[in-house]
This record gives structure tokens, C-alpha cells and sequence, in this order.
């Protein structure tokens, strides 16, 4: 069996002040990716239940690094959360193997993607009896994302045929909303080589202070910019289109100034939207076609400051 294991880009991202129990009110967009990695599933005979993770040829190394120890991937932890459930799936190890395109740690999700597209695959595999809306609630003991993951997945029958674009609130794992908005444009997604800590963002952002939007507000935005019906847009001194909601930006830019100059570029460039996803550390940008987003990765891939970094070319699918 294999199965899909989408990244996601989040158009918007409002984080709120910190509440009594440590937690931080979130409201957000994710976007569903082409860009994917893939689990498979083969029967383990006399054997332990196993995952092995393997990299496509141009995978980062500082990610290698980081999923060296498959039992410790959140793709296993899937597996133990329905053996406790199921026990009878012990009788019936599997072998996982989880071939990896997304970067660990750059706000694309793949970790929280693996996680769901394992629970999905291993119901499946199993036929366990878990609908759709019981897996979105197993999802949330795993991560945040995790939901999201399961409500927009193909294969998990949350929705017969579920849009690529999600609202959600609270953790993020809460309030889930298919949106109807068709963004047919191509992206590019720079990983950087490093990772953001997640955990130093939020600490981040609560000593500076973050930018609070209503939904309505966004959502309007988000349909200008991103229609060709409308071009309703923030717009800098240069009067460049641009558009980047998302409360971690300014203090992940104020920290690596190499990520507001790989910003700032694509705004230069034309870029129709660019910002974050998630927390960092990679920065997107939506262009008008694929011509265009082509002519980014060559422009950006000679720049000495930008020669090193790893240029995703996707789609929201």
C-alpha cells in the first residue's frame, strides 16, 4: 500500500497572546501541496513493526541529520497510537517506508502530514473501523497540524472530495472549514538550511508583540490578491504587490536576515504574494505562471547569498 503525504503552505497565520495554560490562539489558512512525500506499507512476517526513511536524491542534509532515528519518527507514534487502541494489529507487524521530499522544520508540515498519512494508511491496511471524523480526533493527540492533515487527505473519508484550502482555529486543530478558494498558481518554496525552533518563534513573538486580523478581514485579502478578479493588496514603497499575513514574520526576519533578504527579493521580483509558512524557516511565493516562478529559482540560484538553498517548485492541489 502507499499513500501520499502532502506539504502545506499557510496563507495566513494570526497568532493571539499567550493564554493561562501556555497554548496560543491561532487562526489560519492552510493550503494543501503537490509537494509530498509517500509512506508505504508491506507486510512484516515475524517480525517487529518497523519504519525506514529514505531521502530523494537532493533531500537536504541538515534534515537527513535530524530523521536519523526512525523509532522516534511521529510515523511510528501513529502506529503505537492505534496498537493501543487495536491490539490486534500487533499480531500483524508492517514494515513502513516513508520516502522523504519535504524539509524537517520549515513550516511545510511534513512531520504532522507523515503522521496523518500513517494513520490513514495503517486504518486502511488494518480495516480498522475508524471514520473519517474519529481519525480527525485521534489526529489531534499527535500535533497541532495533524487534523488538518486528515480533513484534506483524499484517502481518509473526512470529505468525499475535500478541498486543498482549510481554515482553522485554537491550536489549529479546531474549527476545521473547507474554504471554495480556487488558486490556481504556481509557487516556489525556498528551504534555507536550518530549521526554525518553533518554541523560540513563540517566545519571540511574545516578547515583541503580533499583528491581530480578523477572519473577515483576511479572508477579503486573501481572495484579492490572489483572484484575477481583484487586486486588492498591501503595497510597498516601490508599489509592489505584495501580501504577508502571517504574525512570525517580522521577528523570524529580525532574527535571520537572511530570510527578509530572500523576502524582500521576491517582492522585487514581482512575487504576488510572499511570506512564511508557519513559523519558518522556509519562505514561499505565489507568482502569475510557471514561466515566472521558473525565472525566480534561476535568478535566486546564482545570487552568492542564495546559491546554496533548496528551491521547491509546487502548486495548491
Amino acid at each position: 500500500m502507499r499513500i501520499s503525504s502532502p506539504a502545506k503552505i499557510n496563507l495566513f497565520l494570526e497568532v493571539g497572546e499567550r493564554r493561562s495554560d501556555g497554548f496560543h490562539p491561532l487562526r489560519t489558512v492552510f493550503a494543501r501541496l503537490a509537494l509530498a512525500d509517500t509512506l508505504s506499507i508491506a507486510p512484516a512476517p515475524g517480525a517487529a513493526s518497523s519504519l525506514q526513511v529514505d531521502f530523494n536524491h537532493d533531500y537536504p542534509l541538515s534534515c537527513r541529520k535530524q530523521l536519523r532515528d526512525s523509532d522516534t519518527n511521529i510515523v511510528m507514534d501513529s502506529w503505537r497510537l492505534l496498537a493501543s487502541r487495536f491490539p490486534s494489529i500487533l499480531e500483524r507487524p508492517v514494515k513502513m517506508t516513508l520516502h522523504k521530499m519535504i524539509p524537517c522544520g520549515a513550516g511545510l508540515g511534513g512531520g504532522s502530514s507523515n503522521a496523518a498519512s500513517a494513520l490513514i494508511a495503517l486504518t486502511r491496511y488494518y480495516r480498522l473501523p475508524l471514520s473519517g471524523a474519529r481519525l480527525l480526533d485521534l489526529a489531534a493527540k499527535l500535533g497541532s497540524d495533524v487534523p488538518f492533515f486528515i480533513a484534506c487527505h483524499p484517502r481518509s473519508g473526512y470529505r468525499k472530495t475535500p478541498s486543498p484550502v482549510w481554515y482553522a482555529q485554537g491550536k489549529g486543530d479546531s474549527d476545521l472549514k473547507d474554504l471554495v478558494l480556487h488558486i490556481k498558481k504556481p509557487l516556489l518554496i525556498i528551504y534555507p538550511g536550518f530549521p526554525v525552533s518553533t518554541k523560540m518563534a513563540y517566545a519571540a513573538l511574545d516578547f515583541q508583540g503580533g499583528l491581530l486580523l480578523t477572519k473577515e478581514t483576511v479572508l477579503h485579502k486573501l481572495y484579492g490578491i490572489l483572484s484575477d478578479r481583484s487586486h486588492i493588496a498591501f503595497s510597498n514603497s516601490r508599489g509592489r504587490r505584495c501580501m504577508a499575513l502571517n504574525s512570525f514574520a517580522d521577528v523570524i526576519f529580525n532574527r535571520y536576515p537572511l530570510l527578509r533578504c530572500l523576502h524582500a527579493t521576491l517582492v522585487l521580483a514581482g512575487a504576488r504574494f510572499a511570506t512564511l509558512s508557519g513559523s519558518g524557516s522556509c519562505v514561499y511565493a505565489i507568482g502569475d505562471s510557471d514561466e515566472q516562478v521558473r525565472s525566480w529559482t534561476a535568478m535566486l540560484s546564482v545570487m552568492p547569498q542564495f546559491r546554496a538553498l533548496t528551491y521547491y517548485m509546487s502548486h495548491i492541489t
